[in-house]
């Protein structure tokens, strides 16, 4: 009997010592790699999440070891008439693009992505207005909008710092708002972008832009530097004027004056991950591990601890509502108008990518 305890015992400390070194063989192998493309809106706080996971030592199935790494791709760039930043030979392991709808157009141009989660973070747009010209377009008691800033500009010069439709998604947002004001319709459908009244319209607002390069990426960052000079009314994310109330934006003799649009885009940032049918009929180990690593990184990006963080970089949290003391740069917002809360307008659903891309193609023929 004493016999047969002393094999068992010697069995289970071979196991146990087996267990420990086929461990510590895997945590002392290179990690895999996991990318991550990010919308450049929610790219800092991606950024700070993978920072966050990756010092977990995260290992998925088991047994590998993985390393997050995010890179901004704007969704544009992905279902574009000029994208096809991405092949089956050449493609990131996860996306998080800015509108779900994305990930249907991306569908269309033959990239297998799956949905993941159907929110990690969120935006939307804001109107933003210097002080004085804010009051002048608002003179008749209409809110900062599409119309009132219509009827000013009817008799009076201004000029605007809106992002171009046909450069990124922040600036095809801009368009869609404007489509929804202009129909008086949230559910665009493919003759609202494709009217050619839309479009005059719209090409008219764009050209009281001075010049869109000046402008470049970031708007309001550029508003913060050089103030009314590169325009007076901007539509544009909320996150963005946010990250840049500085400068310029909050001259206390003229500072911004940030409100919301009637007819809204909400940027919802889904996270997908690769999926196609090569890997299912041959499967390979490390296409297990990257698409566990991408679920893995959602479930922690969708945690109380890294939705708490979003704010400190100007985005709402995917559920729930934001608290005032504890709503990062939302409280530096309060007193130049954003809100913790939203308005109850109307969210402006996208027509077809066939429809965006002729509306796309209009645009940058007639605005250079």
């Amino acid at each position: 009997m004493k016999t047969r305890s002393t094999i068992i015992l010697i069995l289970f400390v071979v196991i146990v010592a087996a267990v420990i070194g086929v461990s510590q063989f895997l945590r002392s192998q290179p990690p895999l790699e996991v990318t991550i493309a990010v919308n450049p809106l929610a790219l800092d706080w991606a950024q700070e999440v993978a920072t966050a996971f990756n010092a977990t030592g995260p290992m998925v199935n088991g047994s590998r070891r993985v390393q997050v790494r995010v890179t901004p791709v704007d969704d544009l760039q992905v279902w574009g008439a000029d994208g096809g930043v991405w092949s089956f030979s050449e493609h990131p392991d996860g996306w998080i693009p800015g509108l779900s709808a994305s990930l249907d157009y991306a569908r269309q141009v033959r990239l297998p992505f799956t949905s993941v989660q159907p929110s990690l973070a969120q935006t939307t747009l804001a109107w933003g207005g210097f002080a004085n010209a804010v009051e002048a377009i608002t003179a008749n008691g209409e809110p900062l909008d599409w119309t009132a800033l219509q009827a000013y500009m009817e008799n009076e010069r201004l000029s605007l710092a809106l992002p171009h439709p046909g450069r990124s998604l922040a600036g095809l947002a801009t368009a869609l708002s404007g489509a929804g004001a202009f129909h008086d319709a949230s559910t665009l459908e493919g003759s609202a972008v494709t009217a050619s009244t839309f479009r005059t319209w719209l090409v008219e607002m764009l050209g009281h832009v001075p010049n869109f390069n000046t402008l470049g990426a970031l708007p309001a960052e550029t508003l913060a530097a050089r103030g009314q000079s590169a325009g007076a009314v901007a539509l544009l994310p909320e996150s963005q004027w946010l990250t840049n109330l500085r400068g310029q934006l909050v001259n206390a003799s003229n500072p911004v004056v940030l409100s919301y649009p009637e007819y809204n885009v909400n940027f919802d940032f889904p996270l997908a991950m690769w999926f196609d049918s090569a890997t299912v009929e041959h499967p390979d180990p490390d296409d297990s591990s990257r698409q566990s690593a991408v679920i893995a990184f959602g479930n922690f990006a969708s945690s109380p601890a890294q939705q708490a963080r979003a704010a400190a970089f100007g985005l709402r949290p995917a559920v729930g509502e934001l608290e005032a003391g504890s709503a990062g740069l939302f409280d530096a917002g309060l007193p130049y108008g954003a809100a913790l809360e939203l308005p109850a307008n109307f969210n402006v659903t996208p027509p077809s990518r066939t429809d965006l891309l002729a509306l796309i193609g209009a645009i940058n023929q007639a605005v250079r």
